[in-house]
């Protein structure tokens, strides 16, 4: 399910929601151990934009994903929180924009695996957190009014010579 929600006139969420089940039924390696797990799961993602006077915006955005299954291994939840700010300048020609990725640290898959007489836990320590800088320079003018719609192929010229409702 995805939304798009204009809470205030200056704030708009991108809310985001997937439900997935998964089940992996088999023998291991052809003859090995039989293996029969499932479960589901749930993703949220949220992306919140602001934009605030005198060219400001903002942006806060994050995820959760439950505990799942991938495969004979069990994924522990995880998530992650992102947060950025831009500013319109050089007479809106212009954008420097500040981000930061995995504000939180959170970012750490971590799960289990326990088949063919092996027991093991894992953590995946990475350095998630990233902060950028980006500059955006826009050259030449805007382009104004409605774009020409583009022909997709041999049916819109098809069309056009046929006419609606039979007459000719």
């Amino acid at each position: 399910m995805n939304a798009q929600v204009p809470v205030k006139k200056w704030w708009t969420a991108m809310v985001y929601v997937n439900y997935n089940y998964n089940r992996f039924i088999g023998r291991l390696n052809g003859n090995g151990e039989f293996i029969d797990i499932s479960a589901s799961n749930v993703l949220f993602n949220i992306n919140n934009q602001f934009k605030f006077n005198k060219g400001w915006t903002g942006e806060l955005s994050g995820f959760y994903r439950t505990k799942g299954v991938d495969g004979q291994i069990i994924i522990h939840p995880l998530g992650q929180l992102s947060a950025g700010v831009g500013k319109t300048i050089i007479k809106g020609k212009g954008t420097l924009r500040l981000n930061v990725r995995d504000i939180l640290n959170t970012y750490k898959p971590t799960g289990d695996i326990n088949f063919e007489n092996t027991l093991a836990h894992f953590t995946n320590k990475r350095d998630s957190r990233v902060g950028t800088i980006s500059f955006t320079y826009r050259f030449g003018k805007p382009i104004k009014g409605t774009p020409q719609r583009r022909k997709i192929g041999g049916a819109d010229d098809e069309q056009s010579r046929v006419k609606v409702g039979g007459n000719s």
